[in-house]
């Protein structure tokens, strides 16, 4: 069986990887070695998930893709807001460490 895998580049590093004919199919890793492997469990957990339910469908549809995409793009800014705000604390404490060790010297 083959089954169409899309793999892209994360911003922040490593990868992420979809599966457009089964929505929610999803998965990342740090290598291209690793998210193909994470692909493969992620491809045979929804396959069989879909199997013991009995609702395997066409989903040939084009909206699913696209509300996925949104989804997942919704996910990625989430998290690149996260990131951020951890930085700006980092930065934050460093200047507050910079200031104390320059008031002591």
């Amino acid at each position: 069986m083959k089954i169409k895998a899309i793999i892209h580049p994360a911003e922040e590093g490593g990868y992420w990887a979809e599966v457009p004919a089964l929505p929610g199919c999803i998965t990342e890793g740090d290598s291209l070695e690793e998210v193909t492997h994470n692909l493969k469990d992620a491809i045979k957990g929804w396959l069989a998930v879909a199997n013991e339910s009995y609702e395997i469908k066409s989903f040939i549809g084009t909206s699913e893709v696209e509300d996925l995409k949104n989804a997942l793009g919704k996910y990625v800014l989430y998290e690149k807001i996260i990131k951020r705000q951890q930085i700006e604390a980092e930065v934050s404490q460093l200047k507050d460490l910079k200031e104390r060790t320059t008031d002591q010297i």
